[in-house]
């Protein structure tokens, strides 16, 4: 995970900074000496690694970029807006998100197709509208960053020149124009869109980003889209991109790469004639294969469909209360100043939490919203915070039916809201064969790890730290190598999730 934050987080600029922190999450609910203390941990980091002679995009001091990917990880938990860089951590976090998982893969790489999404996906009635090439330096102005971009390429010194690489001349990336894109399929289930298209290119073996590459080494991912309804622009939450080209591959005797993308909605679409504007932006990746400075040309593709299909489907809730637990484990971390976090394990009991449980029955899955009514009135805030804000995700279920048992790995949390929602793989042709499903939930914690101790500037070693309720509070930048998470069921407590 390291190294693929690497180089993501050392491609950010101070301008990109001051964007993320603009457009944080209003959702986000976060303390402003948490937010000032984390805005000020990665603007030091950033300014560090631009020090080195050339290569600013690869920072060799792994110290520096473990302070970054933490403060990245806490971004990501709580929520931002920035094309590109935040598009690649959600993919780097939430590998396994059910839904995005699925349309992230290949149609052909599919090992077991589900029937009622392959079928759902039709109804939609995508279709290609334009699909267009532009090279870096003549940007038509889309978006915010397209006149800066264009800046970059065309000034004197360009961006490229500033930091040792070859200039930028347009001619030297014509063949770009080869590229096409066409959509493939596209779902949307009533708050998120999902899009794979196919992009064609005699020349996939460019874009491999895994093992050899054949010069020129390029990389395409999704940058930015934009979304009309009725001609009118329509809110997107965050941009959350599911990943770039997938490599060498064929379809329908075509060669190219799938590009695969997640959007989430600030509000439901109306049953309406929808318009989606495409940017897939390609990097060199012998300057670049992340950030601006890499940036070469990009792809326009614009899609229509229609939205009916997604806003019409079935929800249910479930109430649940908390009793007969005994005390469990939970990792809290407690803010010392702007600079400094310690962990600790606390003791805490949860009978009388209190949690309402809505369903969705999707095409795509069963999708579960898990909100917190009430916490125990013997909670103290620091038990609360523990919960709620905690080192881990400190909650988390395993679906039972019948033998069949299914751990619940990824979630998207909304703070504010005090809820969790996941996906479980239930799907509408197999709710007959099912007789009932029952959640359990688990509490994670940190229970031990390697803590990281400096012998010198350049040099040290780890120590085993084994983390109990009675060893107290440490400094959270201790904890920095490999860790044991606990998770232990409250097997007393059983929420039975109602189908159709």
């Amino acid at each position: 995970m390291t190294d693929k934050l690497e180089k993501i987080l050392s491609s950010a600029t101070e301008a990109e900074v001051d964007t993320l922190m603009e457009r944080f999450d209003p959702e986000a609910h976060m303390d402003e000496q948490i937010k000032d203390r984390i805005n000020a941990r990665l603007r030091q980091r950033i300014k560090e690694s631009k020090r080195t002679e050339k290569r600013v995009l690869r920072s060799p001091w792994k110290k520096v970029l473990a302070v970054a990917a933490a403060c990245a990880a806490v971004y990501l938990v709580l929520g931002f807006t920035m094309p590109g860089v935040s598009n690649a951590l959600y993919s780097v976090f939430h590998p396994d998100y059910r839904t995005e998982a699925y349309f992230s893969t290949p149609p052909e790489q599919r090992q077991d197709p589900v029937k009622d999404l392959e079928t759902s996906v039709g109804e939609f009635q995508a279709k290609d509208v334009e699909s267009k090439v532009e090279l870096l330096g003549e940007y038509t102005i889309l978006t915010r960053y397209d006149a800066e971009y264009n800046d970059m390429a065309n000034n004197t010194p360009t961006l490229r020149e500033t930091y040792g690489f070859s200039p930028y001349r347009r001619e030297d990336y014509a063949y770009l124009n080869e590229l096409s894109a066409s959509v493939r399929e596209l779902y949307y289930d009533g708050e998120r869109l999902f899009v794979t298209a196919f992009v064609a290119t005699e020349h996939p073996e460019w874009f491999l980003r895994e093992g050899e590459t054949t010069p020129p080494n390029l990389e395409l991912s999704t940058f930015d889209f934009q979304l009309t309804v009725n001609g009118e622009a329509f809110p997107i939450k965050w941009n959350v991109s599911s990943g770039g080209g997938s490599g060498v591959t064929e379809h329908d005797g075509e060669k190219g790469l799938w590009v695969s993308t997640k959007i989430s909605l600030t509000e439901a679409l109306p049953d309406a004639h929808c318009e989606l504007l495409m940017l897939y932006y390609v990097y060199d990746c012998d300057v670049d294969d992340m950030g601006a400075i890499g940036n070469v040309g990009r792809l326009i593709h614009r899609i229509t469909f229609e939205s009916k299909a997604g806003n019409h489907h079935e929800s249910r809730s479930v109430e649940a209360t908390f009793t007969g637990s005994a005390p469990m484990t939970l990792t809290a971390v407690n803010p010392v100043t702007l600079e400094e976090e310690t962990i600790e394990n606390r003791t805490v009991c949860f009978d009388g939490l209190k949690m309402r449980f809505t369903v969705q029955y999707l095409s795509s899955g069963l999708k579960i919203t898990a909100a917190l009514s009430e916490t125990p009135q013997s909670w103290t805030e620091a038990e609360k915070e523990a919960f709620l804000y905690g080192f881990l995700e400190p909650l988390t279920f395993e679906a039972q039916s019948g033998d069949e048992r299914i751990t619940v790995k990824s979630f998207e949390i909304s703070r504010q809201n005090w809820n969790w929602t996941f996906e479980l793989p239930v799907f509408p042709s197999e709710y007959a064969g099912i007789g009932s499903i029952v959640l359990i939930p688990k509490i994670r914690y940190l229970s031990e790890f390697d803590a990281y101790v400096s012998d010198s500037e350049l040099e040290g070693h780890y120590e085993h730290v084994v983390l109990t309720p009675d060893t107290g509070a440490i400094p959270r930048a201790e904890h920095n190598g490999a860790s044991t998470i606990v998770e232990t069921p409250l097997s007393d407590v059983r929420i039975e999730i109602p189908l159709p």
